[in-house]
């Protein structure tokens, strides 16, 4: 077996910088020390994170929680408690956040991935992150080294693509898709409003705040926040652009 650390180095990164396509989209911030801040940010959970490791899930949020508690064949399975992921209305979110980190925990698994990108501040870069929608922001390694965002899903992504492509029709579905995102954020972030729930949020809020005059820290547009991800087909805003046909 591969020691414990061996995997959180190598998943970390990857951890922090997965909301670029998997965050659900979140107005605002409850952080004491950031109350300027009113815009959407790419993740709701993302400034609620405090540690990289933890076995707590109410204080000391972690980005990988330690809990060692089995539900299959203790043998065969490991458990990896994952807290800091968002609920996403969007299936295609879901299944891209899902199916790249299978992806990743087996390229970690077969030892296929090179020497760890380390970052130095994992805990203060999620939260960086998720107020930039660009992935341009740089984020310093262990070794001094600047990288940004998106430069570190793409060294996962091109990992991916050269060891485990044609070995499954899913997985090639999402290393294309995964490829696709990046790409789309990187040169035309619009092409994302239809199927990545941030993206959604920003386009909607955007037209809305514009239409009517009003800011990103108006009650209203919280409460837009919130109906995004009512379920009743009748009320859910995300329900309501399903039924359009105005999402992927």
């Amino acid at each position: 077996r591969l020691p414990f650390n061996h995997w959180v180095e190598r998943l970390v990164p990857f951890l922090v910088t997965r909301q670029l396509y998997a965050g659900a989209g979140k107005v605002g911030t409850e952080l004491n020390d950031d109350r300027s801040f009113s815009g959407l940010q790419l993740a709701q959970r993302s400034d609620f994170i405090k540690t990289v490791l933890s076995i707590e899930t109410m204080t000391q949020r972690p980005i990988i929680n330690t809990r060692d508690e089995p539900h299959a064949t203790q043998d065969k399975y490991r458990r990896l408690h994952l807290i800091l992921g968002d609920a996403n209305m969007s299936p295609y979110a879901t299944a891209l956040k899902i199916g790249t980190t299978r992806l990743v925990l087996t390229l970690i698994g077969e030892d296929k991935l090179e020497q760890p990108l380390v970052l130095e501040n994992p805990v203060d870069d999620i939260k960086a992150i998720s107020r930039d929608h660009t992935g341009a922001i740089t984020l310093r390694r262990t070794n001094g080294k600047m990288i940004t965002s998106l430069e570190i899903q793409e060294l996962y992504l091109d990992a991916a693509g050269k060891n485990l492509s044609g070995q499954c029709k899913e997985w090639d579905w999402i290393i294309r898709e995964w490829a696709r995102t990046l790409d789309e954020l990187k040169h035309s972030p619009d092409m994302l409003s239809d199927r990545i729930d941030w993206a959604i949020k920003k386009d909607i809020f955007t037209r809305f705040t514009e239409s009517e005059g009003v800011g990103w820290d108006d009650p209203w547009v919280k409460s837009l926040d919130l109906e995004y991800h009512n379920l009743d087909p009748e009320r859910g805003l995300y329900r309501g652009l399903e039924q359009a046909g105005g999402v992927y």
